[in-house]
């Protein structure tokens, strides 16, 4: 779920501050990615209401979690490093570029999967 907060440049807060706003909140603009020249997504285009649930689902493959690593910037992470085509908003602003601390962008946009993992450290005895 995303919840209706809008990004703003902010030194403070890595380039994110956040505000109540109505309307689309994420968008995605032709955004595909590929790994080793292998073409994981192509070409999705997306957008996302504010104060909603948005469901994203498909069969094995189909590149669901792909799509979610992209909203939150963990391709990154990914090794080997995997290319990104497209733009990405929030609230009309660019979530892909430097100016764009990834740690406070994903504080502001969460992912739910359909199997967690729990880690000893994550549940109170």
């Amino acid at each position: 779920m995303v919840d209706a907060l809008r990004l703003v440049e902010s030194p403070v807060a890595g380039g994110l501050t956040e505000g109540r706003v109505e309307g689309a909140v994420l968008t995605a603009r032709d955004v595909s990615v590929a790994a080793r020249g292998t073409l994981l997504l192509r070409g999705v285009d997306l957008d996302i209401a504010a104060r909603g649930v948005t469901a994203v689902i498909g069969p094995s493959g189909a590149g669901k979690s792909t799509l979610l690593k992209v909203f939150n910037r963990l391709l990154e992470l990914e090794t080997p490093p995997l290319t990104l085509a497209g733009e990405v908003r929030f609230h009309g602003r660019s979530i892909l570029g430097a100016g764009v601390d990834p740690d406070v962008l994903r504080s502001r946009i969460g992912m739910l999967f359909q199997q967690p993992i729990v880690f000893p450290t994550s549940v109170a005895r």
